[in-house]
């Protein structure tokens, strides 16, 4: 399946490149091929992560690939456009290609046996887990709250406010571009420096930046609060999805879901975070009907609401995950001492 999500984002590229200016009429046949490759490939890269990447390493991990997807977000675009406008179209989709069958021979690198065996879906025997275990019910609260801010229409109104204020698409491409290197160093910060002891201060820091940034351009919307703004954006969303990402991976490693329940603990992410993108853009819907900039500033008052669930939400989870990682390291110790 993480080869048709491969082949599947192959043709999303092309449909994009094709439709052109007609995508908007072909829009339902866009989201569609999104949502499949989306689902396709994450059902399996999920477990791949999981499994392959221990808790200890994936700080590592996860930092190391934040900066190299800021770092490539910014080249690709440059090197593409710069393709297409050089060679043409019929040579972008050639490199494109060689990228998926690239991606493809990756793939077979992972043998079927890095993937646990898991027994037939019980989502019957989960939903009885979720009751008992309370870290599960966080990181699924936390993930309708990211949906709403991250992968929702809170994205959406911020872009409407940067376009406000740059006069042109050049100097839009580098406002981007400085803003996916300030991403890139919080990876490589993440990956080397940042300790776990010092998730909770981060966690604290960064609702308290989003919140206060959002406060600015409720003030003034001008050039200068809309790049503090997104300073602060960048860099707090991405220490807190650095590290809500590490502890909602961490959790599929302790006793309770691994090798049992994995499957239907990342359904179960995937649909919460599906439910707050919907909520976010029913949000979005009020906001094209604002007129007045009380209006505007009462929707971005629920926004600041949200996120500062979102950082009460990260910081019980991240205390819950590490109490229940001391408590399996500690059955795992007397386990060995029953055996020795």
């Amino acid at each position: 399946m993480l080869r048709i999500g491969i082949l599947l984002n192959f043709i999303y590229f092309l449909l994009l490149a094709i439709l052109k200016e007609k995508i908007i009429s072909y829009v339902w046949l866009i989201g569609l091929v999104y949502g499949l490759e989306e689902g396709f490939y994450y059902s399996i890269y999920n477990n791949f992560e999981s499994t392959g990447i221990s808790n200890e390493e994936r700080a590592k991990f996860i930092g190391s690939y934040t900066a190299w997807d800021a770092i490539l977000g910014m080249l690709i675009p440059i090197f593409f456009g710069s393709l297409i406008s050089a060679e043409g179209f019929g040579r972008a989709v050639i490199v494109v290609l060689a990228l998926v069958m690239f991606q493809i021979a990756c793939s077979l690198i992972f043998k079927d046996s890095h993937i646990p065996r898991a027994d037939k879906t019980d989502l019957r025997g989960y939903a009885k887990l979720i009751e008992r275990k309370t870290y599960v019910q966080k990181s699924y609260l936390l993930s309708i709250f990211e949906g709403f801010i991250y992968n929702g229409a809170f994205n959406s109104i911020v872009t409407v406010y940067i376009i406000k204020v740059f006069s042109n698409s050049f100097e839009l491409g580098i406002f981007t571009a400085l803003f996916s290197l300030v991403t890139c160093i919080c990876g490589i910060l993440f990956a080397k420096k940042v300790k776990e002891q010092d998730y909770q201060k981060l966690l604290k820091f960064s609702t308290f930046f989003m919140i206060t940034g959002i406060i600015f351009i409720m003030i003034a919307c001008n050039i200068f609060t809309i790049i503090l703004f997104n300073f602060l954006l960048v860099f707090s969303k991405s220490l807190m999805t650095l590290i809500n990402e590490k502890n909602k991976f961490d959790i599929t490693n302790l006793s309770d879901i691994k090798n049992k329940y994995k499957e239907e603990y990342f359904l179960g992410v995937e649909g919460s975070l599906m439910i707050g993108r919907i909520m976010s853009y029913g949000i979005f819907i009020l906001f094209s009907f604002a007129t007045t900039v009380v209006e505007t500033n009462l929707i971005l008052v629920i926004f600041m609401l949200v996120i500062f669930c979102l950082g009460a939400v990260s910081i019980a989870l991240n205390k819950e995950r590490r109490v229940q990682e001391n408590k399996n390291h500690s059955i795992s110790k007397n386990m060995l001492r029953e055996q020795k």
